[in-house]
């Protein structure tokens, strides 16, 4: 049996991408990648697609891959 791919949630993803646009925004700094905190303790490792700033804030981009699972919204 082929073992199941694994994905972070929307939540997660949100956060990330949250987490670099800050970063964007408050040090002027393009981050590759944030960590956070997961709900079990575990620390997850997300990668920034792209972040800029625009005349009102920052934006950065995650990509959401949830993996296996039938039952969430990519």
């Amino acid at each position: 049996m082929k073992a199941m791919r694994w994905g972070y949630s929307t939540g997660t993803c949100a956060a990330a991408a949250s987490k670099a646009a800050l970063i964007r925004l408050l040090q002027d700094r393009v981050a590759a990648s944030v960590r956070g905190e997961l709900p079990d303790g575990h620390l997850a490792e997300i990668p920034v697609t792209k972040s800029w700033r625009t005349e009102y804030g920052a934006i950065a981009r995650v990509i959401k891959d949830a993996g296996d699972d039938p039952d969430v919204t990519n």
